[in-house]
C-alpha cells in the first residue's frame, strides 16, 4: 500500500475513533460530532484508486497535531461588555452589552435593568460548561485593562490571543473609541441576538432605575432576581481558600462567569487584604454546596498560578470567561477535509 493511501485510511480511522467518543445526547458535543461525520463522509467519497493515479505525494499528508481553538469566525453569537458600559455609538450606557461580528463592527445587545457597571455575563446554560470543567476544551479569558481576548488550551499551559481589539470593536465615527476593556463575555448564542440571560455588576449590588429598587446579589437574571447570592459565593470561595467567609463577604465581587443550571464557574475581583489576586477561578455547585478551584490547562487556577508570567497579561485579575472547542488535527499542506461552517447553535439547542 502506498504512503498516500495509508495516510488516507489512517485519517479515516482517526475520525471514526473521534466520533465514537461523543455522547450523541450531549448538546455540547453536537457541533464536533457533525463536523467529524461530514469529514468522514468526505474521506469515504474519495476513491483509493484515484489517489494512486494522482500525481504528487502532497495530495494526502500524514496528520500533524496542531491544537488550536475554533476561530472567531467559527463561533456564533459573540457578545461583550466594555468597561465602562457603552452603546454601539460609544455613548455611556450602564447595563448595555455589545454584539460583535468579528470584523470590528458591533450592534447593541441586551440593556440590563441596572444603573451599575456590568462586569460579568452568561447564559443560564452555557455551552461547553462541563467540557471546560473537565479540561477538554479551550478556555477564553481576558484580564482587567485588556482590549483583547486570550485562550488557554486544555491539558497544557499553552495559550495565545483569540480575538484582537480590531476584531472585537473598532473605533467608529464621533466619540466611539472602540473597545477599552473586555469586562464580560458570552458566545454561542444566535447571531445578532443577545442570549446573555444572567449578569453581574461591579460591587454585586444593582440599582434598578425602573423600580428604584436596590438589590444585593452576585448574579441576577434580566428581571433582577438573584440567581447566586453574595453569601453563597463568599462561602464557596471560603471553602476552597480556608479564609473566613465573613471577611470575604465584605469584599466579594463576581468578575467573570459561566453558568449551567445550578453550577457556576466564576472569578472574583482581587482582594489584596485577604491575599487573593483575582486570578483564581472557582467552580461551585449550588445544589450540593461543593466548590473547588478550576482545573484547566493541566493546572489549578489558584492563587499560586501566575497568570501574568504565564500568558503576559496586563494584570492577574480575570474579568471574562468563556469556552470553545479545539481543532485537534490538521494537514501539513492543503487540507483534504473542507473548512466547515459552524452549526447554527440556536437551532440545535446549544444553550437553554
Amino acid at each position: 500500500m502506498s504512503a498516500k493511501i495509508k495516510s488516507h485510511f489512517e485519517g479515516k480511522k482517526y475520525i471514526m475513533e473521534e466520533i465514537t467518543k461523543f455522547d450523541n445526547a450531549n448538546i455540547e458535543n453536537k457541533a464536533l460530532l457533525e463536523i467529524n461525520q461530514e469529514a468522514l463522509a468526505t474521506l469515504e467519497s474519495t476513491d483509493a484508486k484515484s489517489l494512486e493515479s494522482t500525481d504528487a505525494e502532497s495530495f494526502i499528508k500524514p496528520w500533524i497535531p496542531v491544537p488550536r481553538p475554533w476561530s472567531v469566525k467559527q463561533v456564533n453569537g459573540k457578545e461583550y461588555s466594555d468597561n465602562a458600559d457603552k452603546d454601539t455609538n460609544g455613548l455611556p450606557d450602564p447595563g448595555q452589552t455589545l454584539l460583535w461580528a468579528g470584523n470590528g463592527l458591533t450592534s447593541d445587545g441586551v440593556d440590563y435593568p441596572t444603573g451599575g457597571q456590568v462586569d460579568a455575563m452568561a447564559n443560564s446554560g452555557d455551552a461547553y460548561f462541563n467540557s471546560l470543567v473537565g479540561d477538554r476544551v479551550a478556555m477564553l479569558f481576558s484580564t482587567t485593562y485588556e482590549d483583547q481576548i486570550r485562550y488557554e488550551l486544555p491539558q497544557v499551559q499553552v495559550g495565545g490571543i483569540w480575538a484582537t481589539k480590531n476584531q472585537i470593536d473598532q473605533p467608529g465615527p464621533g466619540i466611539d473609541q472602540g473597545v477599552h476593556d473586555v469586562d464580560g463575555l458570552e458566545v454561542w448564542g444566535p447571531n445578532n441576538f443577545s442570549d446573555a440571560t444572567y449578569y453581574s455588576v461591579y460591587g454585586d449590588v444593582t440599582f434598578d432605575p425602573l423600580t428604584n429598587n436596590v438589590v444585593s446579589g452576585a448574579v441576577f437574571d434580566q428581571s433582577n432576581n438573584v440567581i447566586f447570592s453574595r453569601e453563597e459565593i463568599a462561602k464557596a470561595v471560603a471553602n476552597v481558600t480556608q479564609i473566613d467567609p465573613r471577611k470575604i463577604l465584605g469584599y466579594v465581587n463576581v468578575d467573570a462567569m459561566m453558568v449551567s443550571g445550578k453550577q457556576i464557574v466564576f472569578s472574583i475581583d482581587s482582594i489584596p487584604e485577604l491575599g487573593l489576586d483575582g486570578g483564581e477561578i472557582f467552580v461551585y455547585n449550588q445544589s450540593t454546596g461543593a466548590s473547588s478551584f478550576l482545573y484547566h490547562g493541566g493546572h489549578l487556577w489558584d492563587t499560586s498560578f501566575n497568570v501574568q508570567k504565564t500568558y503576559g497579561t496586563v494584570t492577574e485579575n480575570i474579568n471574562a470567561l468563556e469556552a470553545v472547542p479545539i481543532h485537534t488535527y490538521t494537514w501539513d499542506s492543503e487540507p483534504l477535509i473542507p473548512d466547515l461552517s459552524p452549526l447554527d447553535v440556536s437551532a440545535v439547542g446549544f444553550e437553554v
